[in-house]
């Protein structure tokens, strides 16, 4: 959590606008960046949403932080994730029904399988190319 306390010095001193917005709070995050853009958009000024978040599984793929912050990490894998605690707000609401959800979640998941799909041939060729690279050398 070092960075808001550093970051935020720095708003203040360069006389920029900054929002705080909870991570876990979908529109709330929404609301901040349509706010910072319409003050952009108004007053040629520069905007700071300063989000409060995690990220649930580490800073990329070869990361594994519950070796560096095993605490805050079990914690975190404790904790239900915005999707689901969104869908749940929007269900007890009546907002959305329990169909709606899941066909959202089916087309989302399926998104994201049809962009992995057209990636797998590119990578498998990066990876073929650095395999000859490695022959060549």
């Amino acid at each position: 959590m070092r960075a808001p306390r550093e970051a935020l010095p720095v708003i203040t001193f360069n006389d920029r606008a900054s929002l705080h917005v909870n991570g876990e709070e979908p529109e709330a995050c929404i609301r901040a960046m349509k706010l910072a853009y319409e003050f952009r958009q108004q007053f040629h000024k520069d905007v700071v949403i300063d989000m409060l978040c995690y990220r649930r599984h580490g800073h990329n793929e070869g990361d594994e932080p519950s070796l560096t912050q095993p605490k805050m990490y079990k914690s975190i894998k404790e904790h239900r994730s915005v999707r689901k605690i969104y869908t749940e707000t929007l269900l007890r609401k009546g907002d959305i029904d329990p169909k709606e959800a899941e066909s959202w979640l089916d087309n989302f998941q399926n998104k994201l399988q049809e962009a992995f799909d057209r990636l797998e041939p590119v990578v498998a060729q990066i990876a073929n190319e650095r395999q000859l690279l490695k022959v060549i050398h």
